[in-house]
């Protein structure tokens, strides 16, 4: 996985100069060296969007793509770059490794904003099927993955972000999900190289450029929205930059608007229709930068741009319906953000590892901000002095797109705005910084600029260290399942885990409690698990399981009860146990225990009472006996734990230092030793003074719980210790808000006891079970 994490960039760079060198033998002039990488992956988005508008086509997507790029690359000259086209792929090269940080620093090839953002999960998932199907989605059995293409793509959810990613992680043979992270960083990089060619325009030195072009892509709010996933954003930005980079060099031939109508599909087939709030003026100004053959240039740019949009011009009136509309502009439609961001954060300063929140430090970062809005207002004034069509209507574009959708749109669309204007806000305001004349003003031009990137790469390791990372070990396995057990389902999750739901077991035609779901699976009381939260497989109406799963992916746990008899563990990994089931007949049962307690102890009458229905040849089956106890540690923390308030029994996951709790183990034997929550940080994990492993960091769903390690121990009190490791430099330490908490020591079930089915009241009253059940 790491090798293709490394080598994704390297096919889709190779892919996009190919691809670019297209472009520019289709526009008549060849782009500058530094934009081919950029114009490349513009004309993947629009191939790519046009072969899967046809589902019979989508097949072909990658065959054409590469075998484009192919002849791309053939055309290529055989000289080296020049200095500008290598400075602009130095910057793009940092830019990649900044964005991939967290990940590449992780040491696994995951992906960030793990539970932030479960938006990841429907991408990979239009990521799977657009490539084969485009968005025909019939023969899909009912899942939770077909409800959610249904939901979306059969409502014309523009895809042209999702397909490099496909594209390319085919190429390298991986999953997707391993290289979210890449496509991010690559495109955030592209950002970055179409960046420097504009900030040259304004004349400034090749150092200065590049200076701008890495702290303006480098955005706080930008950076923040790659962390947690936001592929439309970084995607789109560059296109639309790339669009503003032709004015007035298509003056004198109308051929070579092909390089902004590129551009401009890509953007569209990214954004869709909705994007034309921030094409409109690069569009016009490509027009009207020359006042010769205004209506000519005009047909031949709209014909252009309809023709390399027509499947987003098809696919709109289906995505622009009142009701998508609607939501779009719902003043309280937060989505995952916590509040409506605030204005300012588009000049790209907030030091906070979650961009939702304020900054702790507010008087320094308003002194920041007044800074970055000095040389805001310096960058539009020399951009006007210097006539530089490209930046400025650039600027125009990004003003009125963003405004539109702050003061039109809802908070979500709002934010989003906001993080595609940053890097293009913030590289006006180093230009202001870095274009003064005479030599007191530029030093002290130079020395401001200085303060703002320091103050925008502070705040990225604020981003960095605040990091949610998916646990790449339980979804690995997740995917492993996915493959070993295809076209076995349907099958059931418990847990809210969309990842697994969505992507990993869309060929199990698996379905989530607490998910988007085509079946109501509702709880033995007749409520539903609200979305995002878990229940024990106990507590649901098993009518609507027995009969319909016939696997269940189900999370270990220390206190999760065995499946009923109906079925049998067919798979136990580090992470999930697999059941298959034997039968789809129900049988009478009496379900026992607790949320922190698989076992119960059953009321007489009851067991007396399915004793009684029993007939010849019937038995009565109870899981394997087993033990467990579990304790709350909330009152035994330091306080640089607590979190929750002590006697809650959660801690906090950023924890340092050592705590010691005394649990007593109910027989002798081989106990699991597992921690509850989640853990930001490394924890070693010892009993009796014996270390049995370290574990973390990990993020859990609600409800989750980390296996430590299993250890014999004697009936009777032993001393579990659990030591914070500091890791200060590791990505994600000061994740949160997450708690740690209970822990327990408990033994697992497996098999099932049978016995006759005569009276059994005598031999199972008063004893600690999960269920009984009575078998036909």
């Amino acid at each position: 996985m790491i090798v293709a994490w490394a080598l994704f960039p390297v096919v889709l760079g190779a892919l996009c100069l190919g691809l670019g060198e297209l472009v520019g033998r289709a526009a008549g002039r060849r782009p500058p060296a530094a934009l081919l990488l950029p114009y490349g992956l513009a004309a993947m988005v629009v191939v790519a969007t046009t072969t899967t508008a046809v589902s019979r086509l989508a097949p072909l997507t990658i065959p054409l793509v590469v075998g484009l790029a192919v002849v791309g690359l053939t055309l290529v000259p055989r000289r080296r770059p020049g200095r500008d086209a290598r400075t602009a792929l130095a910057v793009g090269a940092a830019i990649f490794l900044l964005f991939g940080a967290p990940v590449i620093l992780s040491g696994k090839p995951t992906f960030a904003g793990y539970v932030k953002l479960d938006d990841t999960a429907t991408f990979l998932a239009f990521t799977d099927r657009v490539l084969d199907h485009g968005r025909d989605l019939s023969g899909l059995a009912p899942s939770s993955y077909e409800a959610t293409l249904a939901v979306n793509i059969a409502n014309g959810y523009p895809l042209g972000a999702v397909l490099p990613l496909g594209i390319g992680a085919r190429l390298v043979g991986t999953d997707p999900a391993w290289v979210w992270q890449p496509l991010l960083s690559f495109a955030a990089a592209m950002l970055a190289m179409t960046s420097f060619v504009l900030a040259r325009r304004m004349r400034v030195s090749r150092l200065a450029a590049a200076a701008a072009s890495f702290g303006a892509t480098s955005s706080a709010l930008f950076y923040g929205y790659a962390q947690w996933g936001g592929i439309k954003e970084l995607v789109a930005v560059p296109l639309l930059a790339l669009g503003a980079v032709t004015i007035n060099r298509t003056a004198t031939e109308p051929r070579r608007l092909v390089f902004p109508a590129v551009a401009f599909a890509a953007f569209l087939a990214v954004m869709s229709l909705g994007g034309v709030v921030w094409v409109a003026p690069l569009a016009i100004a490509h027009v009207l930068v020359t006042r010769e053959s205004v209506v000519k240039r005009a047909a031949t740019g709209l014909v252009l741009l309809t023709l390399l949009s027509l499947p987003v011009l098809v696919e709109a009136s289906a995505f622009l319906r009142r009701d998508n509309v609607t939501s779009f502009r719902a003043g309280g439609e937060l989505g995952n953000l916590v509040r409506p961001l605030r204005v300012q954060q588009v000049l790209g300063i907030w030091p906070t590892a979650d961009f939702r929140l304020d900054p702790s430090h507010s008087g320094l970062t308003a002194l920041l901000l007044m800074v970055a809005t000095l040389g805001l207002g310096l960058g539009v004034i020399a951009i006007l002095k210097a006539r530089c069509w490209e930046l400025s209507s650039l600027v125009i574009a990004v003003a009125l797109g963003a405004m539109t959708f702050v003061v039109a749109g809802s908070p979500w669309i709002g934010g989003k705005s906001l993080a595609m204007a940053s890097p293009i806000v913030l590289l006006v305001v180093l230009l202001g910084f870095l274009t003064r004349s005479g030599p007191r003003w530029r030093q002290a031009g130079i020395a401001l600029g200085a303060v703002v990137v320091v103050a925008i790469i502070a705040s990225d390791i604020q981003v960095y260290r605040g990091v949610w990372l998916a646990p790449y070990d339980q979804l690995a396995e997740l995917e492993a399942i996915g493959k070993t057990y295809a076209g076995q389902g349907p099958a059931l999750m418990t847990e809210y885990q969309p990842y697994g739901v969505r992507h990993f077991l869309r060929r199990l035609d698996a379905e989530g409690a607490s998910e988007l779901r085509r079946r109501t699976v509702h709880l033995a009381n007749g409520g539903l698990v609200p979305k995002g939260d878990y229940a024990d497989i106990d507590a649901f109406d098993q009518n609507e399981i027995v009969p319909v799963y016939r696997l269940l992916v189900l999370r270990r746990s220390p206190v999760g009860s065995r499946p009923s008899s109906a079925y049998t563990l067919a798979a136990r990994g580090a992470w999930y146990d697999v059941w298959r089931r034997l039968t789809p007949t129900l049988p009478r049962r009496i379900a026992l225990g607790g949320p922190l307690d698989r076992n119960g102890v059953p009321v007489c009458a009851d067991v007396g009472a399915l004793a009684a229905t029993a007939r010849d040849g019937d038995r009565i089956l109870t899981p394997e006996s087993t033990t467990s106890t579990v304790a709350k540690v909330g009152d035994a923390l330091p306080p640089s734990w607590i979190s929750a308030g002590r006697g809650s029994g959660y801690a906090s996951v950023g924890p340092t230092g050592e705590v010691s709790i005394t649990l007593s183990a109910p027989t002798t034997g081989v106990f699991g030793v597992w921690i509850g929550g989640t853990l930001s940080r490394r924890l070693r994990v010892s009993v009796d003074g014996d270390a049995i492993s370290t574990i973390g960091p990990q993020i859990n769903q609600r409800g989750m719980w980390l296996h430590a390690g299993d250890v014999p121990l004697t009936a009777g009190p032993h001393l579990l210790v659990l030591r914070g490791e500091a890791d200060t430099l590791r990505p994600g330490v000061t994740s949160g808000p997450f708690f740690i908490g209970p822990v327990a020591l408990a033994q697992e079930p497996s098999g099932a006891i049978e016995q006759p089915a005569g009276d059994v009241t005598a031999s199972l009253c008063g004893r600690s079970l999960d269920w009984i059940e009575l078998v036909r």
